[in-house]
């Protein structure tokens, strides 16, 4: 037996008891909604199916009375939810104060907004369209490496003697931003 096929039966090996012992699950969708939304407990879980019952048995029986208890838990549930929400908001506010990167990750999932990718999807150089995260990559290193190379001279020195880079920034704005200062409730209301 050869190097790699030892190898490669150690490997198999321990992937089938890995998969036997902690096999990998994927998650229904219901679960993954209710991982996006870690404020829905059990019991609001357990509520949202009376609510459904409540539902269907006026769907069945059209009775007035039997909207109005429908419609009454439903609102009563709805309540509930967006306390718990708030709730967790407000723990999650607290627990990460210190945290700016966290608070404003916070701040971003509670009004829906996601980052963009800010790596291009598309790059044309030389009338050639690239598509591929590989192929960019190498078009822009290609492309960096060439500026390089004509900005410098032969002995590997930048062509400008000026070192002063003062000269090439502009003079500094006082009072240019103005912040005020805010509070999580801004954000919960």
């Amino acid at each position: 037996m050869e190097c790699y096929e030892k190898f490669d039966f150690i490997v198999r090996f321990m992937k089938s008891l890995a998969d036997t012992n902690m096999p990998v699950r994927k998650y229904t969708r219901r679960e993954y909604k209710l991982k996006l939304k870690p404020w829905i407990t059990q019991g609001i879980i357990s509520s949202i199916k009376h609510r459904d019952y409540l539902f269907r048995i006026y769907k069945r029986s059209k009775l007035l009375t039997d909207f109005e208890t429908c419609k009454q838990f439903r609102n009563r549930l709805t309540h509930f939810k967006d306390l718990a929400k708030r709730k967790y908001y407000e723990e999650q506010f607290a627990q990460n104060s210190r945290n700016s990167k966290r608070t404003w990750k916070l701040v971003n999932d509670t009004f829906g907004k996601t980052k963009p990718s800010s790596f291009p999807q598309r790059l044309k150089v030389d009338g050639r369209v690239y598509s591929s995260t590989k192929l960019i990559a190498d078009a822009l290193h290609h492309s960096f490496v060439i500026s390089a190379q004509s900005n410098l001279t032969p002995s590997g020195t930048s062509e400008s003697t000026d070192t002063n880079i003062k000269k090439y920034l502009l003079p500094r704005q006082a009072n240019s931003i103005f912040l005020s200062p805010t509070t999580q409730q801004k954000y919960l209301h």
